[in-house]
């Protein structure tokens, strides 16, 4: 009878922990490079990411579209994770799905998650629609998606 116990209460703080982990809210939008560059930057000589963990497709670039994340505290430090996000663009009908590795990440309230370089090159194209999934091995934790990824094909 106690191992009975022993087990559900393993279930509901393990589910409890799990649910904790959440996406907030999030955004995308088109950042130039400027808009990540501090003073800090010039005396440090490399990028200072604050209070956020920022991943570019193109690592040499950092203009481009960026889909913004909050997360819950129940993230903050935890490794091991990646990020899988699809978008469709405005100009295209053909889902691009990208894959972001977190797991050499120590990951902050703030995930910035950038199409950048040959990517993403027209800031005037916005995506018509996107889903960002977070996945623990192949099991996925949380997501966050437009309004418009949920409509029907026609």
């Amino acid at each position: 009878m106690r191992s009975i116990l022993r087990l559900c209460l393993a279930l509901v703080l393990s589910s409890g922990i799990a649910s904790a982990q959440k996406i907030i809210n999030g955004d995308a939008h088109y950042m130039e490079t400027k808009q990540f560059q501090f003073i800090s930057e010039f005396f440090l000589g490399h990028e200072v990411q604050g209070n956020r963990t920022i991943l570019r497709t193109q690592d040499d670039s950092r203009q481009g579209l960026y889909f913004t994340l909050k997360l819950t505290k129940a993230f903050l430090g935890q490794s091991n994770l990646q990020a899988i996000l699809e978008v469709i663009p405005a100009d295209d009908k053909e889902t691009a799905s990208y894959s972001f590795d977190l797991s050499s990440e120590k990951i902050k309230k703030n995930l910035y998650l950038g199409l950048t370089g040959a990517d993403w090159v027209d800031p005037s194209v916005q995506p018509m629609a996107w889903r960002v999934r977070i996945l623990s091995g192949k099991q996925e934790i949380t997501s966050w998606q437009s309004f418009l990824w949920e409509m029907p094909a026609k």
